[in-house]
C-alpha cells in the first residue's frame, strides 16, 4: 500500500471508528483554560457559562453530580484568563479614540467572513499536514495579557488567547479571558505588542471582542472562518494558543463529538452545543482558535475537564459568529424570547400530575408548561399552564436546554409546536420569538 493510500485509509478509519465509539462517561469536572489559579467550587444554582474559577456554578445534572462525588462534594473549575464585563462602563482616552479611528481607515480594512465550505482533500495529507494547517492560521493568532484587580486589592496578571477577525485590530476571544481587566496587552505571533481594551462582551455565551488602541503600522492579518457544521467525529483539528503563557503553541487531535450538549457538562444557560476534542487545551488556551486542516477556524477553545486528559471543549464557530457579529455591530447580543417557564416531563412527574388531575395527558416526555407570561409570544400563541410541548420545530423535544439550543439566536422566527393538552387533546400551533435584551 502506497503512503498516500495509507493516509487516506487512516483518515477514513478514524471517522468510521469514532462513529462506533461509546459515549463519554458523565463524570469529571470541567475547567476553563484560563492561565492562573484554580479554586474549589460548590454545586450552586446554574450561572452563565464560562465564568472564571470560583464564580462558575453547576446544575444538578448527572454530569455535575458525578463530578461533585468524584471530588468529595466540590467541583474544580479553572478558567483561561479573564471574565465577563457586559454592562461595565469603560473609560477611553482621546488618544485611544484617535488611534482606533486611524486604524479603522487603514486602506479599507479586511473583515473575516465565513470561508469556503470545501473540505481538505486527502491528496493534501503530506507529512507536514498539521504544520501546513497551523502555518495558515498562526499569523492571526494573538496572546492576550491582562492586569486585573485581585479580591484583596492586589494586581493579578493573567493570560489567554485570541485571533484577529478585522485587520484594524478587532480580536475575538472568550469573555472570561478579559473579565475585570484594567489593562490589556496584545502580542502577535511575530512579537509585536499593542495595547488594547475590551470592545464588548457577552457573559452568557462566554465571548468577547478586544480592540487594539495603539496606532498600527499596517493592517493585521485576519483569521479565515470555516464551517463548524461540516465537522465529523474522527476529523483532525488543531488547537492554537498560548498555554501556560507559551505563545504560538500548536496541539492536534480529532473531533470526539461535534455536538456535546451544554447540559452534559453542567452548563445550563448556554444556547449551544460544544465541540469536544482530544487536542490538548490547557490554561492559557482559552479564546484561541480550533482550526481545520484548511487553516480555517471552526471553534473557539473554551474549557477542559479538570484532571482529565484528552477532553476539551470549543464553541462552534457557526454559533460564535452570530454572537461576535452582534457584538461587533451593536455591542450587545439580542436573544429570542417566548415567555414560558417549563419543566422537563418524565415518568415520575407525569405520575404525580395524574394524581393531582385525572385529565392530565397520557404522555411521559416533553416539556410541561408551568407558567405563561402575560402578553408574551407564548400567550398570544395560545399556550396554557398544564400544556405539554412534545414537538418543537418539527422534532421531539425532551429538555428545556434542547429547545433553547434549537431557538439559538433566531429573533422573529416562527416555530411550529405540537402540544398535548388536558384530556389528551393534541394541538398544533405556531409561536414567533421576540427580542430579549440581556
Amino acid at each position: 500500500m502506497s503512503s498516500v493510500m495509507a493516509r487516506r485509509f487512516a483518515r477514513r478509519s478514524l471517522a468510521s471508528v469514532a462513529k462506533r465509539a461509546p459515549q463519554m462517561p458523565k463524570a469529571g469536572a470541567v475547567g476553563c483554560c484560563r492561565q492562573g489559579t484554580q479554586r474549589m467550587m460548590s454545586s450552586l444554582p446554574p450561572q452563565p457559562a464560562g465564568k472564571r474559577s470560583g464564580e462558575q456554578s453547576f446544575s444538578s445534572s448527572s454530569f455535575a453530580r458525578g463530578a461533585a462525588f468524584a471530588l468529595g462534594g466540590v467541583l474544580l473549575f479553572g478558567l483561561a484568563a479573564g471574565s465577563y464585563n457586559t454592562d461595565e462602563k469603560r473609560t477611553e482616552t482621546r488618544n485611544e479614540v484617535r488611534c482606533e479611528q486611524r486604524n479603522s481607515m487603514l486602506a479599507g480594512y479586511d473583515v473575516a467572513q465565513p470561508g469556503s465550505t470545501e473540505k481538505a482533500s486527502p491528496a493534501n495529507f503530506g507529512p507536514h499536514f498539521i504544520a501546513d494547517a497551523a502555518e495558515k492560521a498562526i499569523p492571526a493568532l494573538v496572546n492576550i495579557s491582562s492586569i486585573q484587580n485581585g479580591p484583596w486589592g492586589q494586581m493579578v496578571q493573567s493570560a489567554g488567547s485570541g485571533f484577529v477577525i478585522r485587520s484594524d485590530g478587532l480580536i475575538a476571544t472568550n469573555a472570561h479571558v478579559v473579565k475585570g481587566a484594567s489593562s490589556l496587552t496584545v502580542t502577535l505571533n511575530d512579537g509585536r505588542q499593542y495595547q488594547g481594551r475590551v470592545y464588548a462582551t457577552d457573559q452568557t455565551s462566554d465571548l468577547a471582542l478586544v480592540i487594539v488602541t495603539d496606532i498600527l503600522e499596517e493592517p493585521l492579518p485576519i483569521m479565515h472562518i470555516g464551517d463548524s457544521g461540516l465537522l465529523r467525529p474522527g476529523e483532525f483539528v488543531v488547537a492554537l494558543g498560548s498555554p501556560l503563557n507559551l505563545g504560538n503553541s500548536v496541539t492536534a487531535g480529532i473531533v470526539s463529538s461535534t455536538a456535546r450538549a451544554a447540559s452534559e457538562i453542567g452548563i445550563m444557560q448556554a444556547r449551544t452545543d460544544y465541540i469536544q476534542t482530544d487536542a490538548a487545551i490547557n490554561q492559557g488556551n482559552s479564546g484561541g482558535p480550533l482550526i481545520n486542516l484548511d487553516g480555517q477556524v471552526v471553534g473557539i477553545n473554551t474549557m477542559k475537564v479538570a484532571g482529565g486528559d484528552g477532553i476539551g471543549f470549543a464553541i462552534p464557530i457557526n454559533t460564535a459568529w452570530v454572537v461576535l457579529s452582534q457584538l461587533r455591530d451593536t455591542g450587545k447580543v439580542i436573544r429570542p424570547y417566548l415567555g414560558l417557564r417549563m419543566a422537563a416531563l418524565n415518568r415520575n412527574l407525569a405520575r404525580f400530575e395524574r394524581r393531582v388531575s385525572k385529565r392530565f395527558p397520557d404522555v411521559e416526555s416533553g416539556l410541561l408548561v408551568v407558567k405563561v407570561a402575560p402578553n408574551s409570544p407564548a400567550s398570544r400563541a395560545g399556550l396554557k399552564p398544564g400544556d405539554v410541548i412534545v414537538e418543537f420545530d418539527g422534532k421531539k423535544v425532551k429538555s428545556v436546554a434542547e429547545m433553547t439550543t434549537r431557538m439559538a439566536y433566531e429573533v422573529g422566527k416562527t416555530f411550529d409546536l405540537t402540544v398535548v393538552r388536558e384530556g389528551g387533546q393534541k394541538i398544533s400551533m405556531s409561536v414567533t420569538t421576540e427580542a430579549l435584551n440581556l
